[in-house]
């Protein structure tokens, strides 16, 4: 069995763009609020999302943070349930919140949020 944790940290220094205390402050954080988690760095690993793996609540919810690599500041925080969470480009984070039902006339771009992490204030 993998240890996540190690493995985190392994992968966020490598990927990271960051010192010590905030790849400390990033990893503090995820462990706290997730038991399993995936890693998701933009293109210049400045920034990094950290989604849940396994949704721990009865909605079926996935959690996310996303952090600043340089200062290890936590940006923004959210959950989506059966979407999905990716990078479109160095500096935005597209979310897809899908429904448990979509109506003949509902356009699936009404449930996409895109997060700036460079005016993103948290």
């Amino acid at each position: 069995m993998r240890n996540p944790c190690l493995i985190f940290l392994l992968l966020a220094s490598w990927s990271c763009k960051t010192g010590e205390p905030a790849l400390q402050q990033i990893e503090n954080t995820v462990r706290s609020r997730f038991t399993s988690y995936e890693l998701l760095f933009n293109e210049s690993r400045s920034f990094v999302v950290a989604v849940e793996k396994n949704a721990t609540n009865a909605s079926g919810r996935l959690n996310y943070l996303i952090f600043n690599c340089t200062n290890g500041s936590q940006i923004s925080e959210g959950s989506f349930r059966a979407g999905y969470i990716k990078w479109l480009n160095d500096n935005e984070v597209e979310i897809f919140d899908a429904p448990g039902m979509v109506h003949k006339d509902e356009h699936l771009d009404l449930y996409k949020k895109v997060i700036s992490v460079k005016s993103a204030k948290y």
